[in-house]
């Protein structure tokens, strides 16, 4: 229930109770190691097809070499692949919107990860910034 989650939620894509949308973030990759190498694609559905899926819709992102990669899973027999599209558009968009307000010159947003080692919540630094 994280940035992504609201994003889905608040565009009416995803009901607000019981929601049925997996978000995965597997962070920054790169090049794993000696006899190790990651490949371009995120499995969307491990294990045996016939499985039945654990939620609706699946997202899987990471970043590698600095673009971040999005793979959204889904059931041909539940969605068709022109919504998914469409979810895929406001994903890109609303990503896009984040993007601009961060790189906007009157934008100011500390958050604790800013401050790693001063173990502060998000209270705390609002509170020194009012």
């Amino acid at each position: 229930k994280g940035f992504n989650y609201g994003v889905l939620r608040y565009a009416g894509l995803v009901p607000a109770v019981g929601s049925q949308v997996l978000f995965n973030y597997l962070g920054q990759v790169g090049k794993a190691g000696v006899g190790f190498e990651l490949t371009d694609e995120i499995p969307s559905q491990p294990g045996d097809p016939a499985n039945a899926r654990s939620h609706l819709i699946d997202i899987n992102c990471k970043v590698t070499d600095e673009r971040l990669l999005v793979e959204i899973g889904f059931s041909r027999n539940r969605h068709m692949p022109t919504d998914i599209e469409s979810l895929a558009d406001l994903y890109v968009r609303e990503i896009g919107n984040v993007i601009a307000h961060c790189l906007a010159p009157d934008s100011f947003d500390i958050t604790p990860s800013d401050f790693r080692l001063a173990h502060v919540d998000q209270e705390d630094l609002d509170s020194i910034y009012e």
